[in-house]
């Protein structure tokens, strides 16, 4: 095996992974904060897992934060987005996962 191919594969896995992300969803309780990341599961389309400042841990869609947003193209304003009925069932779930959390009847997964 050549050093060559073995500098490659190391350079590939290191790949920089943020510590916090933001979120960017005009309609999202907590747009607009910065919130640690504490999992980032490997499927691309997967949802993260981010702790609140509170303390306790939720998952939230990617595309819902500036995870996959280089660092060149953010800015302090997102884009307006219409809220249709598919994000108003989403920011529905968030808030009743965190509701469930506060009231500790979160399921072990």
């Amino acid at each position: 095996m050549s050093t060559k191919y073995l500098q490659d594969q190391q350079t590939t896995s290191l790949v920089e992974t943020p510590s916090f992300v933001t979120v960017t969803h005009p309609y999202h309780p907590l747009r607009g904060q910065k919130l640690e990341l504490a999992n980032v599961p490997r499927r691309v389309n997967s949802e993260l897992m981010v702790r609140h400042p509170e303390g306790r841990c939720f998952r939230i869609p990617r595309e819902w934060t500036d995870y996959n947003t280089p660092k060149a193209d953010q800015s302090e304003e997102s884009p307006a987005h219409s809220l249709d009925i598919k994000g108003l069932r989403e920011i529905a779930k968030i808030i009743s996962n965190i509701d469930s959390e506060n009231l500790g009847l979160d399921k072990v997964h």
